[in-house]
């Protein structure tokens, strides 16, 4: 396959040059004004807006302080404390349940010894760990809340800073 070179005119040769010596007439006199104590507060302000413009779009990346990561890490930390609610309001509703059951069982034996019975330690023993047994209910809310915890301590990990060792040995963060 040939490649067939087409020639410049002399007219474009010319404007080409032109653009050329433009450009580095543009250049030669930033340099100039560059000297000028003015002029460089200028460029410094320039040069400043652009690192504070580079600062704010770091926010924009895919890193753990984007905007993005920062909002789903709180979402699921939201989520995560949504859940052990449940699971606060369910667990108090089966002890107060619980508890109310062991106060009637307590009139009812506390009666029962006013009039002379006995009361089995066994008997005794039976209704308080029958107390204390865990409901379907907080299991599965305990279950659900394990789940949003899990989730948001992986999304975490996923940008915890890495471990190196160096060539003695010594651990430090990248």
């Amino acid at each position: 396959m040939s490649t067939k070179r087409t020639r410049r005119s002399p007219s474009e040769l010319l404007a080409a040059q032109q653009a050329k010596l433009q450009s580095l007439a543009v250049r030669a006199a930033k340099e100039q004004a560059n000297s000028n104590p003015e002029i460089s507060r200028i460029v410094a302000a320039i040069s400043d807006l652009s690192g504070m413009i580079t600062a704010q779009q770091r926010n924009f990346a895919k890193g753990p302080q984007s905007f993005e990561n920062r909002r789903q890490s709180h979402k699921l930390w939201l989520d995560e404390i949504d859940r052990a609610e449940e699971l606060a309001r369910v667990k108090i509703e089966w002890f107060q349940g619980q508890k109310q059951i062991l106060q009637e069982q307590l009139n009812s034996m506390a009666a029962k010894v006013a009039a002379g019975e006995v009361l089995s330690p066994a008997a005794v023993d039976a209704l308080i760990s029958e107390a204390f047994e865990v409901s379907h209910a907080i299991i599965d809310h305990n279950d659900s809340y394990l789940k949003a915890k899990n989730a948001r301590q992986s999304f975490k990990e996923k940008f915890d800073s890495k471990k190196v060792s160096d060539a003695e040995g010594e651990e430090f963060s990248l």
